[in-house]
């Protein structure tokens, strides 16, 4: 299991913790504030302890963007496009349970969280595409 502290605004912290599995990653997250103070709507608050996604290239990818502290919005948002843009048949495999209209829709409504910090965005990003 990989962890790492990642420092956000106004002296908000968040540990990271990561377990590759076969079919998936495990993902938890022990922040510094209770939870209704963490910087997510409502009902993402319920989740931003942890979640499991479904494992694929892209998640492999979001997960790795998570644990660096370096801004790579902009390679996030192509990738994210990339998959978008895939067709049906294409982006299939990497979808697990969830529909591919379903996946597809969760990475459009990601594109917009990026207004955001990167990181919280990722983690709400990550938690939209749960297992």
């Amino acid at each position: 299991m990989d962890s790492r502290t990642i420092y956000l605004l106004d002296g908000l912290e968040v540990i990271i913790s990561t377990a590759m599995r076969e079919e998936y990653i495990e993902l938890s997250f022990d922040w510094n504030r209770p939870t209704e103070l963490l910087p997510f709507e409502e009902d993402i608050r319920d989740i931003v302890d942890g979640c499991i996604v479904y494992k694929n290239p892209l998640t492999i990818k979001l997960v790795k963007y998570l644990m660096c502290t370096a801004n790579h919005k902009r390679h996030i948002l192509s990738k994210l496009n990339k998959f978008i843009d895939m067709s049906d048949a294409e982006l299939e495999p990497f979808t697990g349970y969830t529909p591919t209209d379903d996946y597809r829709c969760s990475l459009r409504a990601g594109i917009l969280l990026f207004k955001k910090d990167q990181h919280i965005a990722l983690i709400e990003l990550l938690s939209i595409l749960w297992y």
